[in-house]
């Protein structure tokens, strides 16, 4: 069980249940209603909502993954596909895969190299 989980009380394990059970909603104004500038109001809430949504996400990933061992991770230098490993220079390329993966992406469709 992990840590938080001990250290909630009967309230908060019971308030946290009743939020996640609820189903997610947005209040929404309709468009057609709004004036020009209400729009751009409007607008400008969605997307500090979306920045908000987003810093939430990237939050529950680096808990999520601070609850995991790295220890199934795979090693850093492990072959591919076609040979490939990752870190090394494309062909014909004078940089390097890690920095400029879009270097890569010219060959052929039907044989992709994997940098």
């Amino acid at each position: 069980m992990p840590t938080a989980e001990l250290r909630r009380s009967p309230v908060e394990g019971a308030l946290i249940g009743w939020l996640l059970a609820r189903p997610p909603a947005v209040p929404r104004l309709p468009a057609s209603a709004l004036s020009a500038e209400e729009k751009a109001e409007e607008l400008q809430r969605l997307q500090a909502r979306k920045a908000m949504e987003a810093a939430y996400e990237a939050e529950l990933m680096v808990a999520l993954a601070a609850d995991r061992p790295d220890t199934d991770d795979p090693p850093r230098a492990i072959p591919v596909r076609d040979g490939a490993v990752r870190g090394r220079r494309c062909p014909g390329r004078a940089s390097s895969c890690r920095t400029s993966w879009l270097s890569c992406s010219t060959a052929p469709a039907r044989s992709p190299r994997i940098c």
